[in-house]
């Protein structure tokens, strides 16, 4: 009986506690979303209405700035960029977890310390590099950036992955004699298939967020979402509503991709489960 009233109080404890954590994340996020459908003196008065919802923010934005170009182009540098990314690091993370010594080791270090080196570090560098390649402000040499920098992070993410797959799926490789891409498109790519779903909503993620390499290396014409938000603030004045609006658009792949990943996974786990 008392282990059984005790099971409770876990129970009762965990979704209080779960709870909690919840309403601290999503609350603020609620209030910030609601926010870009309000006018400034709704937000001002407390509790708006119903009667006071509008898009006005998000009309006013899309004036201000090419909302729709801006988008599309975020879009696809991230979807490019986590794309390379993957296709970088997934021969390294193989090349890893097979080859024991000074390479596998090196490799996964130098992965890891650039990924531990703050950006800010190595921005001026990076600038002055993309001005000598004629890569500043554009599209590729962001995609290029990113997809160097996440593919550090897949680097670090897939190795363990790696490192679990038996030694047996490369003997049967070689006794059906396969090549390096028809055994990396035909057998890995399939048995790491959830880790690179993961670690590219993280990569896509990140890359659709970025704003620090996103503002110093393009204009917010040729550059991502992220970047436009810069321009609706000066010393003396900061679109709210504007930025509110902008804020909520990039939020939208967070919860989009959340749900693949979770559709994904379930529908693995059914395959693999008898």
């Amino acid at each position: 009986m008392t282990g059984r009233r005790s099971g409770h109080i876990d129970r009762i404890a965990r979704i209080l506690t779960g709870g909690v954590l919840f309403l601290s994340i999503a609350l603020p996020l609620i209030w910030f979303v609601a926010s870009s459908f309000l006018t400034r003196e709704a937000v001002l008065r407390g509790w708006p209405t119903w009667a006071d919802l509008n898009l006005h923010h998000y009309l006013t934005l899309a004036e201000r700035i090419p909302l729709g170009i801006l988008l599309l182009q975020t879009l696809l540098i991230a979807l490019t960029s986590s794309l390379l990314a993957l296709v970088l690091a997934l021969p390294a993370a193989l090349l890893t977890a097979r080859l024991r010594g000074a390479l596998s080791s090196g490799l996964y270090g130098i992965a890891l310390t650039l990924w531990l080196i703050p950006p800010i570090a190595l921005s001026l560098q990076i600038y002055f590099w993309f001005q000598w390649l004629g890569l500043y402000d554009t599209a590729a040499g962001l995609v290029l950036l990113y997809a160097v920098i996440h593919a550090t992070l897949a680097l670090i993410l897939l190795s363990p992955f790696a490192d679990r797959i038996s030694q047996r799926v490369d003997e049967m490789i070689a006794l059906d004699g396969l090549d390096s891409f028809t055994s990396l498109v035909r057998i890995y790519i399939p048995i790491l298939a959830g880790p690179l779903l993961v670690v590219s909503v993280l990569c896509f993620l990140r890359a659709w967020s970025e704003l620090l390499f996103a503002s110093l290396l393009t204009d917010y014409r040729t550059g991502v979402l992220s970047n436009a938000l810069v321009g609706l603030t000066s010393g003396t004045h900061v679109a709210w509503g504007q930025l509110a609006a902008a804020g909520a658009l990039s939020l939208l792949p967070a919860p989009l991709f959340l749900a693949v990943l979770i559709f994904t996974l379930r529908v693995r786990r059914r395959e693999i489960s008898p």
